[in-house]
């Protein structure tokens, strides 16, 4: 037989009844914490597409600009390549302007491509805050044009 000692017979006691009382309380805990926890979780992912969007429209207006600069080129060759950088990511609704709407011409010293995405057609979770807003970038390059070897400026 074992003597056990007043102090060890209370920790036994509270231990025991600390498992009565506690039962519910994780799972308490979990829904205290869990919507935060997933708030947390989704508007990193949303935050996280939305400068994908961004770096999209910067290489879409890139690669536009640099296929439109050639001797050659028309104001549709730039929409199309734009479109088809923009397509990889599948951003919706976009619009690609050239030369502020004027387009190509052979008189055009610069070639200019403007992107925009809106955010509420690309948004996964949190459209309500994005309405209203969009995702634009433009790029500006010299035109490349070939004036023949002693017609130069």
């Amino acid at each position: 037989m074992t003597i056990t000692s007043p102090k060890s017979r209370q920790a036994i006691v509270r231990r025991q009844r600390s498992g009565i009382k506690r039962s519910g309380t994780t799972s308490m805990e979990f829904a205290l914490v869990a919507p935060v926890l997933f708030l947390i979780i989704f508007a990193s992912i949303e935050i996280s597409r939305m400068y994908l969007l961004q770096n999209i429209a910067q290489d879409a207006a890139y690669d536009a600009a640099r296929y439109a600069m050639v001797e050659g080129a028309t104001t549709q060759d730039a929409v199309d390549k734009a479109n088809e950088s923009l397509s990889l990511f599948a951003a919706q609704g976009a619009t690609v302007v050239v030369n502020n709407g004027s387009g190509i011409d052979n008189n055009s010293a610069t070639i200019s491509v403007r992107v925009t995405i809106p955010m509420k057609d690309n948004a996964f979770f949190l459209t309500p805050f994005y309405q209203g807003r969009n995702i634009e970038t433009e790029m500006t390059i010299k035109r490349e044009r070939y004036k023949g070897f002693y017609n130069a400026e």
